[in-house]
Order: structure tokens, then sequence, then C-alpha cells
């Protein structure tokens, strides 16, 4: 059987037993503002595309587990984007699990074993998740 493994964009509507999220902007206002603005526009004139692109807006909509990772060194989605989302989650008392990368990049690509042990969570996290007729 298929178990769904997503993006958290997509938790909100495909995602009820579990889903695994890297790299994710919790809040646009968070993100590079060139990318950002290209797409949305600048925050003060177009505010709905901002809270409706916040991952942390779809919080109470998880249903399941998810498992969170992020590099501490990632220029591109920062770290604090990761603790915004979790005091979310806390907040709308969901549970989640967290592997933190100290000083990887947006890759998580760096240090000896780091993919390895990314893919080795990945499937660990799947394994955990699935109920026994899914085995």
């Amino acid at each position: 059987m298929f178990i769904p493994v997503c993006h958290w964009v997509e938790i909100e509507e495909n995602c009820e037993r579990f889903a695994a999220s890297t790299k994710r902007k919790s809040l646009s206002l968070y993100y590079h503002a060139s990318f950002t603005e290209r797409f949305l526009g600048l925050p003060q004139e177009n505010p709905d595309a901002y809270r409706e692109t916040a991952a942390m807006m779809y919080v109470k909509n998880l249903k399941g587990n998810l498992l969170l990772m992020h590099g501490t060194g990632d220029d591109n989605v920062h770290y604090q984007n990761t603790e915004v989302l979790i005091n979310e989650l806390i907040e709308a008392k969901k549970r989640f699990s967290v592997m933190i990368y100290p000083n990887r990049s947006h890759g998580l690509s760096e240090g000896k074993n780091t993919q390895y042990h990314r893919y080795d969570i990945y499937t660990w996290y799947l394994i955990k998740n699935m109920s026994s007729d899914q085995r």
C-alpha cells in the first residue's frame, strides 16, 4: 500500500497517516525576499498571499505524524522557519519528530554519511508509522 510522504503544503489535503518535510517555509516573510516577492509581491501589497502560503497556517489540519528535517546552516530556508513551525505544532498539540543537521546547508548533503543518515531516517520513520498490514 502506498503511504504518502509529502511536502508540508500538501499535508492539509493528502497526508493523513504521516508526512516528512525538509526545508519548508513556515512563513514567506522569513524566506529570501527576492524570490518571494517575485511570486507574491510585497507583503504590504499582498498580505493574503503571504498568509495563504505559510505552512504554519495549516498546522491545525495535520492528521497523523510529521517528521521535520532541517540543516542549521541553510542560508536559503533559514532555521528560524523550523522553530516557528515547532512552536505552532506545540500550541496545536500536534505530535511530531525533528531531525536537525548541524551546519548542513539547503541540500542537507555536507558531512560524512549525511545522505545515508537522512534516507535511513526517512525509511525508519516510514516503517515506524506504518500499520502492520502495510509492512
